[in-house]
C-alpha cells in the first residue's frame, strides 16, 4: 500500500492524535507510537465507548505520562524538558480539546455535566497545571522566582496557543460554530451584525485583555507550586 493511500484512510480524530503523540519524546514514540495508534483506533471504533469519552480519557492522562516519559529520557541522558516544554504542552492539549469539542464533536455535552461546573473544573485544572510548573522546575533549583516565570510563561505560551486556536476554529468552521447558544447570544446583546465580525473583535479583546490576565495568574500559581516544593523539602530535610 502506497503512503499516500494509508493518508486517505487516516480520520481527522487520528490526524489529532498523531499530533498528541508528537508531544512524546522520540525514543518513546519509535517504540510505543504504532501501539498507542493501534488502541486509539480500537477505543473509537468501539461503541460502548464513543469518541467523546476517547478524548476524555487521552486529555486526562496525557499531560502526566508526558512529562513523566520527558524526566524518563532526561534521566537517561537524552536531554531535559525546556521551560517553554510546559507551555507547548498545555497549549497543545488545549488545542485538541477545542478541536474536538467545537468541530469533530459539536454536539458535546460535558456527559450531562451542568456547563458551570464543567467550566469550574476546567479552571481548577489549569491553575493546577501552572502550579505543577512552578512545582517541578523549583525542584532543580530550589528557587521560587523561577516557578513564578515557568508559570507566566505556561500561561502565556499555552494560553496564547489556545486563544489562537478559537480564532483559528471559529472562522473555518463559523457555519458550525454560530449554532452555539453563546455565541447567538452574544451576537444578540453587540452592535454587531455579522457573526464572523462579532467573534474575531471579542478574539482580538481576549488577547489584548485576558491573556495578559492568565500570564499573572500563572505567574501566581507557578510561585505557589514553587513554594510549596521548598515547604515539603524543608519539611522532610528536618525530619
Amino acid at each position: 500500500m502506497s503512503m499516500n493511500n494509508r493518508n486517505q484512510r487516516l480520520t481527522f480524530s487520528d490526524r489529532l492524535y498523531r499530533l498528541v503523540l508528537a508531544l512524546y519524546p522520540g525514543r518513546f514514540r519509535r517504540e510505543y507510537g504504532a501501539e498507542m495508534r493501534h488502541t486509539f483506533r480500537e477505543m473509537r471504533n468501539d461503541e460502548q465507548i464513543g469518541g467523546g469519552r476517547v478524548w476524555l480519557r487521552v486529555l486526562a492522562d496525557v499531560p502526566g505520562s508526558v512529562l513523566a516519559e520527558h524526566r524518563a529520557s532526561f534521566q537517561a541522558g537524552e536531554g531535559g524538558i525546556k521551560p517553554s516544554a510546559y507551555g507547548l504542552l498545555l497549549g497543545s492539549l488545549l488545542c485538541v480539546a477545542i478541536v474536538v469539542t467545537n468541530v469533530v464533536y459539536p454536539q458535546f455535552n460535558y456527559f450531562g455535566m451542568n456547563e458551570n461546573i464543567a467550566m469550574l473544573l476546567s479552571v481548577a485544572a489549569l491553575l493546577a497545571f501552572f502550579a505543577a510548573t512552578g512545582f517541578l522546575v523549583s525542584r532543580r533549583t530550589g528557587r521560587i522566582l523561577v516557578g513564578t516565570r515557568v508559570g507566566a510563561l505556561t500561561a502565556l505560551i499555552g494560553m496564547g496557543i489556545a486563544m489562537l486556536t478559537f480564532v483559528a476554529v471559529d472562522n473555518l468552521f463559523l457555519e458550525i460554530v454560530s449554532k452555539q447558544p453563546d455565541k447567538l447570544w452574544g451576537l444578540q446583546h453587540s452592535h454587531f451584525t455579522s457573526m464572523r465580525a462579532y467573534i474575531n473583535v471579542s478574539h482580538l479583546r481576549g488577547l489584548a485583555f485576558v491573556l495578559p490576565l492568565f500570564v499573572l495568574i500563572g505567574a501566581g500559581c507557578g510561585t505557589i507550586g514553587a513554594a510549596l516544593h521548598k515547604l515539603t523539602r524543608q519539611r522532610f530535610t528536618s525530619l
